[in-house]
């Protein structure tokens, strides 16, 4: 079977999630299957659009830079017909099977219909909200939970209005020849940067929802519509989406895998006086790292320690002002970027880990990787957390947001060390699914909408 993955971006330049799941199902497949990668790259030294074609760890990959400069408004930020007319003639070119859109966020929204007309059975998952909301966690600007455009939220208080003066200044003769021959791209990037600190007035209550963002529901609605199968790592992804308006027969609900590998051989674990909470992700608002710091300054100077794993992204000013709030705490450690081969070592140095998401995580990867390390889990009851970690069995679960919470569910632990075994013990003994059992489940999709084809 030809298989071609669709996605966002692709290690080693790209390391986030959905990434690392495509690498990691794309390393499964190709021992029995064709497979390649067709993905978009940042690249701000490099013209929009370039292709960079490459092997990496055996598997071709085709790169697409993509650095928005010439986005303009809010369609233009997730349709590309220049992206869509190069997927087109890859297509052609290699002539899969099927295609499996892992994410389209940073290419086009479109490649899916470009699929479809050339007849190629295709499959998506939805790893994320970007199909209903822009910015893809159906959070506000404040981080507070969002019903979503189609409830009725007001988009632009999260854009900003860096799309909406980007869009008037690009209908302008030469703007953007004019743009790129006197304004140094790092210029351009800091004034895009501030202009997304812009606050637009709200929109008044009981007004319809823009025409813009109508146009990119109906759209989206549509070209999901199209899809040969929709997948949803949890039942409450899948509910999300039926409430955006798809079908609930349309949608499979497939739960990943995990390599288990790594973690039969546990390294030896390190013994300490102190009680070591942990995090383990990306240095960001919507993972609620800074609630997590506050939280854990409220408890009293006691044998405690707090270690963030995890870097922030480029040219973001959260992980500065994160480490400066925490500067005066020396229990609280910042320990960079890490490799994920390396979580089982660094696990050992960690008694209880914190997820404090603040956003309904679609599936949550970190937290079953930490009950494999025989760890217990504190976390909040949003998304799809709860379908892995039961209150007070083999973790605690918080309200999201909830600091006071937090602080107190730490200082329980703290002072009560024989609950901490007792979690620890639970969590040793939860059923994660391997990547090699999901790489079958998604190979035997594959079989069915072919079939489906065929007959």
């Amino acid at each position: 079977m030809k298989i071609i993955h669709v996605v966002n971006g692709f290690p080693p330049t790209a390391v986030a999630g959905v990434e690392q799941y495509t690498h990691a199902l794309a390393r499964r497949q190709m021992e029995r299957h064709d497979v390649a990668i067709f993905c978009r790259e940042r690249a701000p030294d490099l013209a929009e659009y370039t292709v960079r074609d490459e092997v990496q760890e055996g598997l071709p990959v085709l790169r697409v830079v993509n650095n928005f400069h010439r986005a303009s408004g809010l369609e233009t930020h997730y349709r590309n017909p220049d992206i869509e007319e190069l997927f087109d003639a890859y297509l052609r070119e290699t002539r899969p099977d099927v295609v499996h859109f892992q994410h389209c966020i940073g290419l086009s929204a479109g490649l899916p219909f470009v699929a479809g007309k050339l007849d190629i059975p295709f499959v998506l998952t939805l790893h994320d909200y970007w199909y209903i909301c822009p910015t893809t966690r159906l959070l506000t600007r404040d981080m507070a939970l969002c019903p979503g455009p189609h409830r009725g939220a007001d988009c632009r208080r999260c854009l900003g209005s860096a799309a909406q003066i980007s869009g008037l200044l690009h209908h302008l003769p030469l703007y953007a020849q004019v743009r790129d021959a006197l304004v140094p791209g790092e210029v351009q990037r800091k004034a895009l940067a501030w202009l997304e600190r812009v606050q637009l007035p709200a929109r008044p209550a009981g007004s319809s929802i823009p025409q813009p963002f109508v146009r990119r529901i109906r759209f989206m609605r549509r070209m999901l519509n199209t899809a040969s199968r929709l997948l949803a790592p949890s039942d409450f992804c899948r509910q999300v989406y039926v409430d955006y308006g798809l079908r609930a027969e349309a949608i499979q609900v497939l739960s990943e895998g995990l390599e288990l590998d790594r973690w039969q051989r546990q390294p030896p674990r390190t013994s300490s006086p102190h009680l070591r909470f942990g995090y383990i992700g990306a240095l960001a608002a919507h993972k609620g790292v800074d609630l997590l710091a506050r939280a854990f300054r409220r408890l009293p100077d006691v044998d405690i320690e707090l270690h963030l794993f995890g870097s922030g992204a480029p040219n973001d000013s959260f992980v500065a002002r994160l480490k400066e709030a925490a500067a005066d705490d020396t229990r609280i450690q910042f320990r960079g970027r890490y490799e994920n081969a390396r979580l089982p070592e660094l696990l050992a140095g960690i008694d209880v880990v914190v997820v404090p998401s603040r956003w309904h995580e679609t599936f949550s990867i970190v937290t079953r990787e930490v009950l494999l390390a025989g760890l217990p889990v504190v976390a909040s009851r949003v998304g799809a957390i709860p379908n892995v970690i039961s209150d007070d069995v083999n973790g605690l679960l918080l309200p999201p947001s909830d600091e006071g919470a937090l602080a107190e569910a730490m200082a329980r632990l703290a002072g009560d060390r024989s609950l901490v075994a007792r979690l620890a013990q639970a969590a040793k003994s939860t059923s994660v699914k391997s990547a090699e059992t999901h790489a079958l489940e998604i190979e035997a999709v594959y079989r069915e909408i072919l079939d489906e084809v065929d007959g």
